[in-house]
Formats: C-alpha cells, structure tokens, sequence
C-alpha cells in the first residue's frame, strides 16, 4: 500500500464537472452531460452492496479522467516514493460510489507477480464516516482497518487483500479513482485483469484507448 498527498481542491473540482452525473441518483447503464458531453458508463459488480464503478463512456470522458491524473501529479508522487520505476500511465479513471455494504468482499486488484509495478489509486471527494472504510490484511495476515483522509490517496499494488468495511449511510460515499503503472509488456496480460475489467474504456501500453463493448 502507498500514500500520496494530492490537492483536494483538485479532486473537488473533478467531481463538480460530473456531479449532475455522479451526484445524481443511482443508476446503471450510461448518462451524459449535455453540458460537458462526458458520458459515464455506471456498473455494479454486486459485491455485498451497492458499489459502482462509474467509469468513461466515450473519448471525452476518458480525457477528462487523463486530465485530473496529470494534474494530480500520481505519476510524479509516486515516483518521489517509490524511485524512478520507468515509465508510468493511467490505464483507467472512474468514481467508485456507495452508500452500503453488508458484510466484507476481500479481494486482490493486482496479483502478486505484479507487486509495485501497478495500482489501484482512491482519494474521497467528501469525509467518510467511522464505518466504510479499507479493510485489508497486513503483512502478517491480521485484518487492519485504513482510514480514508480528504486530501491523501491510497494505492494498491499486487497481493494487497482488503475489502470495504460494513456501513450504512444515507449520504453515499464517492471516490475518484485511477488504475496507472509500468508501459512494460511483460506483466500487461496480469495487469489488464483488473485494468480493463472496471468498465469500457483504458488504454493499453502499445495500442492506446481500447473501447470494450459491455452490452
């Protein structure tokens, strides 16, 4: 797991552009801006809850999402972590939002092989509360429970096992997500398992943005 500082003022100005989207009722399939013409596409993977990801349904919303890593700066941060581990891009962007989850879906994002070579990357756009936070187990297998904090995102690598942490909240929690790491080849077809199965659209190292059709 690793910590990155990011500019919450940002994160907020991310979820403003969507939020007639995002911030709007519950829903499946896809919705657009005709104000923006960021079209979302919103899928529930029914782990114990409610939890969607809300990812781009077009090339505009793809860019929009590429726009706030970059200003971001994940790529940078995280090499001021981690030391120079090459060349780094976003394979996805989305918001995760949810407002209850009944009991924990533990999980791995990236396996093992992948180790530091990718993430998964969630900063809050609001607080969370006491409950619905990161679950995960710790290098000696007891579960630990992560605090989500306004202006820090957490990032997942490979054989990082956690869940969400039962709650219930009448104000859904939203976060603004990223999938990024290494343009190496070697390790893509571990790493497409989870950056191209979050929902329509990523880019692959060499072939650039690949539009799945869901339907």
């Amino acid at each position: 797991m690793i910590e990155l500082d990011v500019d919450y003022s940002i994160v907020q100005a991310a979820y403003r552009e969507v939020v007639d989207i995002v911030g709007g009722e519950y829903f499946e399939g896809e919705k657009k801006s005709s104000k923006t013409g960021i079209c979302l596409y919103s899928f529930c993977p029914k782990w114990n809850g409610d939890m969607r990801w809300i990812s781009p349904g077009n090339r505009t919303a793809f860019d929009f999402f590429d726009r706030y890593f970059q200003e971001l700066g994940v790529v940078r941060k995280t090499k001021e972590l981690l030391g120079d581990c090459g060349a780094l891009i976003m394979y996805s962007g989305f918001f995760v939002v949810r407002s209850h989850t009944s009991e924990p879906f533990y999980h791995l994002d990236f396996s093992t092989e992948v180790g530091l070579n990718a993430f998964t990357l969630m900063t809050p756009v609001k607080e969370t509360g006491d409950t619905g936070n990161l679950l995960y187990h710790d290098a000696y297998d007891e579960e630990q429970v992560y605090k989500y904090n306004c202006g820090t995102a957490v990032g997942f690598g490979g054989n990082f096992y956690h869940s969400t942490e039962p709650f219930n909240s009448t104000d859904p929690y939203v976060f603004l997500c990223f999938t990024f790491g290494v343009k190496e080849m070697e390790l893509w077809p571990l790493i497409e398992e989870t950056a191209a199965g979050q929902g329509r659209m990523y880019r692959h190292p060499i072939d650039g943005i690949v539009n799945i059709d869901k339907s």
